[in-house]
């Protein structure tokens, strides 16, 4: 199970579709909600941006109208009877006013942006006078959108380094900003402070990859204008999934996601923001208290997406200020850091307890030559060391003298057949070959028409940081609520009850450990009469051999696949889309299918990083 699988992600084809879709009048309305009007102050010398919202909306559906706002209606509110916690000018304005000059006497280098809602324009030249960098908006604000996405749009600022705040949060500006230096110290794109907390009372997902008011991104990592663009038009059309697959409890609501509504910012950062960013990496933040199966999920997803992803807990109660802070300023500065892989070329670092190198094998299983040998040259650029490579052909003399599998066609050979349990005995002929050199710590499982989407050192650290096998495993419990003549097949295996069946998928990576466990326990005889028992012989071994597969290995997808549309079979591909790159490099996969001799695959540079994970 994935992060993807669980939470909806707004996708590429979304974005197009707004472009090839949207009217006139649509686009002028999204730049008068977006749209900067001017901008007071400027300070473009600053690299370290700590970005803003500044409006006077109610927020919710349903709230009434507020009058047109003045300083005097700002400074009595509660007494009007028009705000109920507090007056909006003691807690949103007067900080900037008197804490901005201390800020940017202390880090003169920072510039406080205040994206400024256009019938507060009263305030534009104090606001500058206290130092704030003013962009004035062309908008007022309907309710909390599209106010409290304005501080999203330094995304794009290539150079920059922003921070999301909010105006009551400034006195803890120093945490946030020692945070932002390190993320980039780091070479990832964001950091950040999920809430974990997985539902509300009324069974609503709360749980957040990003705490709206703080985190902090590299400037010029999203396109976030478009997205903004995109992602509220189809939010306006109710064309924006908000439905999350809870596991074991089915689709359930995302708590706040209605434009123009409180949480429509963080609704965009969950669905439009957060699978984009994770592919650049990520320093997560998280309380000591956290308890959630989500976090779990999350994690486990920016950590594929980028393996320089790194996670940092901090005592419960040091975020947003408390004087445990410090604590957490130490250890991020004095920390060592995690294998950070500074040269692809050279992936030689070693986690602190581990003992030798990881090493992977790549099991070729296929009809005959790879398909694009010119890449995989090219991904393993020679690297014998970290990498070996073992084929076994199904007409091994179509493998050309010069191709990078010849040497590695293995000299037990079985007649393969599609669909029968002669894939199960040549995958187990591979992993015999492969086991037989010592140094293999992982085997992964590919085919004739599999790709490379993320660097061989992206791999390599990734299974240096989480050994265990990668197998996409689903119970025949699940199985049999949505493919009932699936389920069906597994009745046909002799001596394992079905309800210790599990489905898989054929390409996967094994841990040597587990490798070891299936060539020492070979049941293909039990699965004789079992129809694509490829899909289900590994994870159904594991779980009978008391290996619980849910359990004992990362469930998760190695081979993308495009099975978007309603076919038994993934796509082929002749050209690589974008789009379709973008949605191997979101994916979190480490490979990909389905690739035909003479696809044009190779101008998005996945396997180098290019597309992918930076």
């Amino acid at each position: 199970m994935s992060w993807t699988e669980v939470f909806p992600v707004f996708t590429e084809e979304q974005v197009d579709e707004f472009d090839a879709e949207a009217t006139l009048p649509e686009r002028q309305e999204l730049e008068e909600w977006y749209g900067v009007a001017r901008v007071i102050n400027p300070r473009p010398e600053c690299r370290e941006i700590v970005s803003v919202s500044l409006f006077w909306k109610n927020v919710r559906d349903g709230d009434p109208d507020l009058p047109e706002p003045t300083r005097e209606l700002m400074k009595h509110a509660v007494e009007l009877g028009l705000a109920k916690r507090f007056n909006p000018w003691d807690h949103y304005v007067e900080p900037l006013l008197t804490r901005v000059p201390l800020v940017l006497e202390k880090f003169p280098e920072v510039s406080v942006r205040v994206y400024l809602a256009s019938d507060l324009e009263f305030l534009a030249d104090e606001l500058a006078g206290a130092g704030c960098e003013v962009y004035l908006m062309k908008s007022p604000s309907i309710r909390f959108a599209p106010g409290g996405l304005w501080r999203f749009l330094p995304f794009e600022e290539e150079g920059k380094l922003v921070m999301v705040t909010d105006v009551d949060r400034l006195n803890e500006l120093e945490g946030d900003l020692i945070r932002t230096r390190t993320m980039e110290q780091a070479g990832v794109d964001a950091w950040r402070v999920p809430v974990p907390t997985d539902m509300t009372g009324d069974h609503r997902v709360c749980y957040l990859p990003f705490m709206g008011c703080q985190f902090g991104v590299r400037g010029g990592c999203l396109p976030v204008r478009k997205l903004l663009d995109a992602f509220t038009w189809h939010a306006r059309r109710g064309t924006v999934e908000h439905m999350v697959m809870m596991p074991s409890c089915g689709p359930l609501p995302i708590q706040a996601h209605t434009w123009p509504s409180y949480g429509f910012d963080e609704f965009f950062m969950t669905v439009a923001a957060y699978p984009r960013l994770a592919q650049g990496g990520m320093l997560t933040f998280v309380p000591t208290t956290a308890r959630s199966q989500l976090l779990a999920l999350d994690v486990e997803y920016v950590t594929w997406g980028n393996p320089r992803s790194e996670l940092v807990y901090f005592a419960a109660g040091s975020c947003c200020g408390s004087p445990l802070w410090e604590d957490v300023k130490t250890e991020i500065v004095e920390m060592p850091p995690l294998n950070v892989v500074e040269d692809e070329k050279d992936e030689t670092s070693r986690g602190p307890s581990e003992a030798l190198p990881t090493v992977l094998g790549l099991l070729f299983l296929t009809r005959g030559d790879s398909n694009h040998p010119k890449i995989w040259r090219e991904w393993i650029n020679g690297d014998v060391s970290r990498c070996r490579v073992s084929a076994h052909p199904k007409e091994p003399e179509t493998i050309s003298d010069d191709s990078f599998l010849k040497e590695g066609v293995i000299d037990e050979q079985v007649a393969t057949g599609w669909g029968s349990v002669s894939l199960i005995r040549a995958t187990l002929a591979l992993l015999r070959s492969g086991l037989a050199d010592s140094d293999c710590t992982h085997f992964a499982l590919l085919s004739e028409s599999c790709i490379p989407v993320r660097p061989l050192a992206h791999v390599l650290r990734a299974l240096t940081l989480d050994p265990r096998s990668r197998i996409r495993v689903t119970p025949w419990e699940e199985v049999r609520k949505r493919d009932l003549l699936k389920a069906q097949r597994v009745e046909k295996i002799r001596g394992i009850r079905k309800e210790v069946a599990h489905f898989q998928d054929q390409w996967m990576i094994l841990s040597r450990e587990d490798a070891e466990f299936f060539v020492a326990n070979d049941r293909t005889e039990a699965f004789e009469e079992v129809f694509a028992p490829d899909e289900s012989y590994f994870a159904t071994v594991l779980a009978a051999g008391g290996r619980s597969p849910l359990v004992h290995c990362a469930n998760r997808s190695v081979t993308w696949a495009d099975w978007e549309r309603e076919s038994r079979h993934p796509k082929g591909f002749l050209e690589v889309s974008a789009r379709d790159a973008a949605r191997m490099a979101e994916s979190g996969c480490f490979f990909a299918r389905k690739f035909p001799k003479g696809s044009d695959i190779g101008k998005y540079g996945l396997h180098r990083g290019v597309a992918g994970a930076r």
